[in-house]
């Protein structure tokens, strides 16, 4: 696609499916080190990209996914943008350079599924947005969903982030016996220029049902995520009630507010909300490069709240909730900071609450 006379930003060659048949793929990878750049890929019945069982080194960028060559219409291919399906990877999906961008929006599953597939880079792509970042253009389900077994994969990087934005159910959803994963520098649930709000339909990010060591965030210089803006929860730590969900690291996200910390950008329901078994994760941590800013959520709702007698050992630590990120002007959670619910062995240490609507810890 780049080399087509007369491309320079947007895709001159454009793939359209709607005659290809209510199952056909785009492109099905079963090789390895195959490259993709530079193309509009809409309209067919399944999925624009599988990368098959076995294929590594597959590098997907610059493409515009599941929309019209200028990035602006809805085109979207019937099932997920891209499938990295089982004992795929690794796969680059993007890069460290504005045109490895793909705009992965408008499609009838999620933009990205990672699927019983390791070791994977998804970095500086806009998921569930126009081109400008800025608008929703959404994906059906979730922006990236990361499903059974899929570890050690790299969602975002300082400098190239994703935007994780628009998507009709959770920007970033990792489910059913995860480990290892890292998600750094995403905007999720805001625009590109980190304060326009381009809520997600439920919440920002989702660790459902045997997620483990999974690193958001860290202390690095633009390590941390911007979570604000989405429709329900920033973040949801949900055990299922049958499987462990722990050990699971938050560290130097804004939680809440645009990307200067200086602006409520709240999430509609809780900040963080850890439950039906969440135990042993750590909010925050014992430096202040581990410091979330936990601000401006909720209607009736609280910063960070721990539900239910399994939900224990959690440590939420040095963190500000209900204040900017220079910890001197309130930006108000609409209930209460910290709200617990049997929650055993909680350990709320160094944190600075206040502002908050109702009471600072409940």
């Amino acid at each position: 696609g780049t080399t087509q006379p007369g491309w320079t930003s947007n895709p001159v060659v454009e793939l359209n499916g709607t005659s290809a048949g209510a199952t056909a793929d785009g492109f099905t990878v079963t090789g390895d080190n195959s490259e993709f750049r530079g193309l509009a890929i809409n309209r067919f019945g399944d999925d624009a990209f599988n990368v098959d069982n076995g294929a590594s080194g597959t590098v997907i960028a610059g493409n515009h996914i599941g929309t019209d060559a200028s990035g602006l219409l809805d085109r979207g291919n019937g099932g997920s943008g891209i499938d990295l399906g089982t004992g795929s990877g690794p796969t680059l999906v993007g890069g460290t350079a504005a045109a490895d961008r793909n705009l992965i929006s408008g499609n009838g599953n999620d933009g990205i599924i990672i699927f019983e597939s390791d070791g994977n880079t998804v970095i500086g792509n806009y998921i569930g947005t126009d081109i400008t970042g800025n608008a929703p253009l959404p994906n059906a389900a979730d922006g990236i969903a990361l499903g059974s077994t899929s570890s050690n994969n790299v969602i975002g990087q300082p400098g190239w982030g994703n935007v994780l934005s628009g998507n009709t159910n959770d920007g970033l959803e990792l489910d059913n016996d995860l480990v290892g994963n890292v998600i750094q520098a995403n905007v999720i649930g805001l625009g590109e220029d980190g304060t326009s709000t381009v809520a997600n339909g439920r919440h920002g990010i989702v660790l459902y049902d045997g997620v483990n060591n999974t690193q958001v965030g860290g202390t690095g210089l633009g390590e941390g995520n911007v979570i604000s803006g989405n429709t329900e929860s920033g973040v949801v730590i949900d055990a299922n009630g049958i499987a462990a969900t722990t050990n699971n690291t938050f560290e130097g996200n804004y939680i809440g507010t645009d990307s200067t910390g200086a602006v409520g950008r709240g999430n509609g329901a809780y900040g963080v909300h850890l439950f039906n078994g969440a135990n042993g994760n750590t909010i925050g941590g014992a430096v202040a490069g581990t410091r979330n800013i936990i601000s401006g959520n909720g209607t009736g709702e609280a910063g960070v709240f721990i539900d239910g007698a399994a939900s224990s050992d959690n440590v939420i630590r040095n963190n500000f909730i209900g204040t900017n990120a220079a910890g001197n002007a309130a930006i108000p959670n609409n209930l209460h900071g910290i709200r617990m619910t049997n929650a055993p062995n909680t350990q709320i240490i160094e944190n600075l609450i206040s502002g908050n609507d109702v009471h600072g810890v409940y």
